[in-house]
């Protein structure tokens, strides 16, 4: 017997990236579970920004903005408290981390400051990189703040400086929801999609000739559909789930029925596509700051905790 409750089924996984599909499940838990991604799930992001020296072409506010901005590694985030629920006076170790930046243009060519080159105190919460990327280390062993990157730079742009032109300040990271501020969201791109259902009306099919049925196949810009030579048909491939809806093959078919039956409506009737009842695709790219899954899983957590919430309220009134 079929299971009434949700279940999800992971169609595509990399560290950046998930795709997977939520069965049984209405419309508003799928949309409860895209804004819980979005706005409450925790990550680490730079808070407070004091500068010590800006020559560069951008101003404080400008430069405190795009440090606000730049993916920290929130791996560790549950070892962090929130500064609000902390018991210390303003931050301490449990409640944040500081990082560094130091750093002057000496030479005549213009030097992009990158995330890179931010310093952080501690080794759980450091700026994202490419993978490729070396950790940033100190220029002098006694000197805290001169942080060079060990190979080449392709870390977050922060400012370019000219000869001449520094750039110091001290950073605060602390931990966040994005319903808080944009920075803290550990996700650029979030979305879910119905389930389409593709059906072909084969006996309308066979009424068209191959070089028709052919184009009509090769008329849908995400390949939904593909014409066997050997069988003389259209069949629907594998990715079914690829179709966006757009009707390309309905109005390709109204093309179909203009120069093969003027005045006539079938061939727009050539395919049948609908929506899976209950069933949706979500797909969650982040932003480097946690890996896809670890968002997916956190999210659920989030909300078997407010429902939970809700349970105890609802017992409690009952009692």
């Amino acid at each position: 017997m079929a299971s009434n409750h949700p279940t999800i089924e992971i169609v595509e996984v990399d560290k950046d990236h998930i795709k997977f599909s939520l069965s049984n499940a209405d419309s508003s838990l799928a949309n409860a579970l895209r804004r819980v991604i979005i706005s409450e799930v925790p990550t680490m992001a730079i808070d407070l920004v004091e500068i010590h020296a800006n020559s560069s072409v951008l101003h404080d506010e400008f430069v405190a903005h795009r440090l606000g901005l730049i993916p920290l590694d929130s791996t560790n985030v549950g070892q962090f408290n929130y500064t609000r629920e902390c018991s210390c006076n303003r931050r301490c170790a449990l409640c944040s981390v500081e990082l560094r930046l130091d750093f002057k243009c000496e030479g005549e060519q213009t030097v992009n400051v990158t995330s890179s080159m931010l310093y952080s105190e501690d080794d759980r919460v450091v700026p994202v990189v490419s993978q490729d990327m070396a950790r940033p280390t100190r220029q002098n062993g006694d000197d805290d703040d001169d942080v060079v990157p060990e190979v080449e730079d392709t870390g977050v742009l922060i400012v370019k400086l000219q000869e001449g032109q520094k750039l110091s300040l001290r950073a605060i990271a602390k931990k966040g929801v994005g319903k808080e501020h944009a920075k803290w969201s550990p996700v650029s791109c979030v979305e879910f999609q119905e389930v389409p259902e593709v059906v072909i009306n084969q006996d309308l099919m066979a009424e068209l000739e191959e070089a028709d049925k052919e184009e009509w196949a090769a008329s849908c810009p995400s390949k939904v559909f593909r014409y066997d030579p050997v069988s003389r048909q259209v069949e629907v491939v594998e990715n079914g789930r690829a179709c966006t809806f757009c009707r390309e093959c309905t109005l390709k078919g109204e093309l179909l029925d203009t120069r093969i039956n003027p005045g006539e409506d079938r061939f727009a009737k050539l395919v049948r596509i609908t929506s899976k009842p209950k069933e949706y695709i979500i797909t969650v790219e982040s932003c480097g700051t946690l890996p896809a899954a670890d968002i997916v899983q956190s999210a659920l957590a989030v909300i078997k905790e407010k429902l939970s919430n809700v349970q105890a309220e609802m017992n409690g009134a009952w009692q």
